[in-house]
């Protein structure tokens, strides 16, 4: 299993949230860390929890219907070979539903990393049974399952704004389920202009790992 990803340092197996404030690329950097593991001969695969992902989104406008392609199929002509799976409506499963479908497809298809892009209902707390269930899984297939959850809105009003693990909108005792958080960070959520620095995103982890990706959302946007 491998033991870095973007010079962060990872368990060999295991729970690790990928968090940040919404919009800031959290996603993003899902995506990127998916390819990558794939093109090092790691089988990794990207869920998208919310089935949404992967429709055309139909418009109505000046006279005539207007398509624009689903995030999915943008990502597929970046990268056709990303293995991927969607799941309608994953996001509100409870627990038990969330176990039986992950460990129904594990054993199917015998991934070494799972990219899951929400775990919960926007706005909502991941409760500790649920990243225990998460973590558990992680354990007994010895792999690697990233989660992406978002952190409290409150980072913004503090004027060190990197987010810290107190700040994932999770349960308190659920924290002690995760093996490793990895925060995802980009300036321009707090700037009326983009910068420089708005073009990439600061990767860090809680054991002291660090990293910065470029931020080049504009080519998935064909």
């Amino acid at each position: 299993m491998v033991k870095k990803l973007f010079d962060l340092k990872l368990p060999e197996e295991g729970l690790v949230i990928v968090a940040g404030l919404p919009g800031v690329g959290k996603t993003y950097v899902l995506i990127e860390m998916t390819e990558e593991l794939n093109q090092k001969g790691i089988k990794s695969v990207l869920l998208y929890a919310d089935g949404m992902a992967s429709h055309d989104i139909v418009r109505y406008e000046n006279g005539a219907v207007r398509t624009s392609p689903s995030r999915l199929s943008r990502i597929r002509k970046v990268y056709p070979d990303l293995p991927y799976l969607v799941e309608d409506g994953a996001i509100w499963y409870t627990p038990y539903g969330w176990e039986k479908f992950i460990t129904d497809f594990i054993e199917h298809e015998h991934p070494q990393a799972v990219f899951i892009d929400s775990v919960c209902a926007p706005g909502e707390k991941a409760s500790e049974e649920l990243l225990q269930t998460l973590q558990r899984i992680a354990g007994k297939k010895h792999i690697l399952i990233f989660a992406e959850i978002n952190v409290s809105l409150s980072v913004i009003s503090r004027k060190e704004r990197h987010p810290k693990p107190k700040d994932v909108m999770c349960a308190l005792r659920a924290r002690k389920y995760v093996d490793r958080f990895i925060f995802v960070y980009r300036d321009i959520c707090f700037s009326a202009e983009e910068t420089e620095k708005d073009k990439s995103i600061e990767i860090y982890a809680s054991n002291g790992g660090k990293t910065t990706l470029p931020f080049e959302p504009e080519k998935y946007s064909n």
